[in-house]
């Protein structure tokens, strides 16, 4: 009599359209596990057969039937860190996450997701570059977090090939440009002139406080942002630090010191908060207030808009323009290392190039 034919451990089937695994977990089980996999192709049917056959050998087989989402580790992940992000982190995890991540991710089991699920749902060419960067990293995040937690027993490799990111164009001004914008900037040309010349981030002027002014010495110390959310917090990367505060820059303080006397005698509503670009009631400013107030001082000088993040821009051109060494320039713009300053204005340093070695051929 023939021998009975061995029942083969596994195949990929097709049932309703769809391509499953198709597997004994056990020797013995008389239960056997369809699962259903992505994409929906037989090829990629065996592919999982292959994995969970090596994953039963190790011991690091997971059932398919406890199905954990995406969606419900995201949320389970930002509960339990939201507390230990700043509010900023917080806003645009969750932001990105929800516009983008979880309509393309949400509703997998994150045993599924692995480096070639997350090339083809992520980048697809519809969002940029930076977008998608973003959105990758922070899928990265939150499954790494699953991992340590034990939501996932097993990380699959989440290797992808990123976009990527051109050089965001720096279109600082000129020293015309800056002189016709502070000719044209009425009540606003103290800040703006403190914009240009501290090279400072929007949200840092926007917490400034006079108590953190040091005129004796010429210095500023920067310590705090006002974010998105309108609170005073952290400045970026925690970078604290001194900035130089030139004489002229001094003496355009003492209008804005007169500025706010003026309109704190007019408000029945002032609260003093110490803050140095306050607006009509003694709190710290908005950043829409910076910006309108940038835009018209652009527009009635005759010079096209920019982000509000140029002046800072312009601070770092003009003295590279002067000749000050890159040293100098990272000092003014808090940079934890000189090398992220050269890799951001290399490309506007002056290049001497053969006049540099005919002066150095000369001096022998």
């Amino acid at each position: 009599m023939p021998k009975a034919a061995r029942r083969p451990w596994g195949s990929a089937q097709r049932k309703g359209g769809n391509w499953y695994a198709v597997y004994t977990p056990h020797k013995g089980a008389k239960r056997r596990v369809w699962e259903p996999v992505h994409p929906n192709t037989r090829t990629r049917a065996l592919d999982i057969l292959a994995q969970r056959q090596t994953e039963l050998a190790s011991g690091g087989w997971d059932d398919p039937i406890r199905v954990l989402t995406f969606r419900s580790l995201v949320a389970e992940w930002i509960a339990t860190m939201r507390t230990s992000w700043r509010p900023s982190t917080l806003a645009g995890t969750i932001h990105r996450m929800e516009r983008t991540i979880l309509p393309a991710l949400g509703d997998y089991d994150v045993r599924t997701i692995d480096g070639p699920m997350l090339q083809r749902t992520l980048v697809t060419g519809a969002l940029g570059a930076r977008t998608t960067r973003l959105g990758i990293t922070l899928a990265r995040q939150a499954l790494k977090w699953g991992h340590r937690h034990g939501r996932i027993r097993v990380l699959r490799d989440l290797t992808v090939k990123l976009p990527v990111v051109p050089r965001a164009d720096i279109d600082p001004l000129t020293r015309e440009q800056v002189a016709k914008l502070l000719d044209n900037a009425l009540e606003w040309r103290p800040m703006l002139l403190w914009a240009v010349l501290t090279g400072m981030r929007q949200g840092e002027i926007l917490a400034a406080k006079w108590r953190h002014l040091d005129a004796e010495k010429g210095t500023y110390h920067v310590c705090a942002n006002r974010n998105r959310a309108g609170e005073i917090a952290a400045t970026k990367t925690s970078d604290v630090g001194d900035v130089w505060v030139p004489t002229e820059l001094l003496d355009a303080l003492e209008d804005q010191r007169q500025q706010i006397a003026v309109t704190r005698l007019a408000s029945s509503t002032w609260t003093d908060t110490d803050a140095m670009w306050p607006n009509r009631q003694g709190e710290h400013g908005s950043q829409m207030m910076l910006i309108r107030a940038f835009h018209r001082a652009l527009e009635a000088a005759g010079l096209r808009r920019r982000p509000f993040h140029h002046l800072r821009h312009t601070c770092a051109s003009l003295l590279i323009d002067q000749g000050e060494t890159i040293l100098t320039v990272q000092h003014q713009l808090r940079h934890r290392q000189a090398s992220i300053t050269l890799d951001t204005y290399s490309h506007i340093m002056p290049d001497a190039g053969a006049a540099a070695l005919q002066r150095l051929a000369g001096s022998f």
